[in-house]
């Protein structure tokens, strides 16, 4: 790798711009973790309880939960590019399209359903991306890259908050506006994403494909204990109305 190039930087510098990228792509992800912005003014809309209210997020993190699983399979075969565009554009799309929803059973389906569909394919793209380029430091590449995830909350929550405050504006604008703000992540994914593999990186020496991974007991257990714990965290992140 000493020779290699990315970014027009040596590549043990260059390297670093995937993780700035994915934590970057993160922070759009993790949206979802300030969703309870939404909920009081979906409640008044609507004329709708709070539980209602809550569904396109539960419907959301059931579809995410279950997409991500599914989604090693398209990056071993499609590439983190061109599943990273599929994921993008299934983000936006869900968003955008929650904009317009006239009940909250469309937009479980836009919100919920599409727009967690893509947060599904998308979530694994970084990771795969930053894990192939640090052999040496995976976990710390990793790692950072997720930070996003998490960071997304403090980040977005005060900027949704005080859009869908603006008069002009409104929940259903906010919804379209932030959806329409995925399109430059797509096309920042779509670069970072589509760089060449590192030097002395071979196609069989990739990441078990599903049923090879499926196979170990460590690999389904890790993932039961993520999907009954995550939710629970992200469940009551989402119920608490800021003050």
């Amino acid at each position: 790798m000493s020779d290699e190039r990315v970014f027009g930087m040596k590549a043990e510098a260059g390297r670093w711009v995937f993780v700035l990228v994915g934590l970057l792509m993160n922070v759009c992800l993790g949206a979802v973790y300030a969703f309870s912005v939404f909920r009081k003014p979906l409640e008044g809309l609507w004329g709708i309880s709070a539980t209602q209210a809550g569904l396109p997020f539960m419907v959301f993190l059931a579809t995410f939960a279950l997409l991500m699983a599914l989604a090693g399979g398209l990056v071993a075969s499609w590439g983190p590019r061109k599943t990273s565009l599929l994921g993008a554009a299934l983000v936006g799309a869900g968003w955008i399209l929650a904009g317009f929803a006239s009940n909250i059973v469309w937009l479980t389906i836009f919100y919920g359903v599409i727009g967690g569909s893509g947060v599904g394919i998308l979530y694994g793209c970084p990771i795969a991306v930053a894990a192939k380029w640090f052999p040496d430091k995976k976990g710390l590449a990793v790692g950072l890259t997720l930070a996003g995830f998490g960071l997304s909350a403090l980040l977005m929550a005060p900027l949704m908050t005080n859009t869908i405050a603006m008069e002009t504006v409104g929940v259903s604008k906010t919804f379209m506006y932030f959806g329409t703000a995925s399109s430059p992540c797509s096309s920042c994914c779509r670069s970072a994403c589509g760089t060449r593999r590192p030097t002395g990186s071979r196609r069989d020496g990739r990441a078990p494909r599903r049923k090879e991974a499926w196979a170990s007991t460590s690999t389904a257990a890790g993932w039961f204990a993520r999907r009954r714990s995550t939710p629970c965290g992200v469940r009551t992140s989402s119920a608490a109305w800021p003050a």
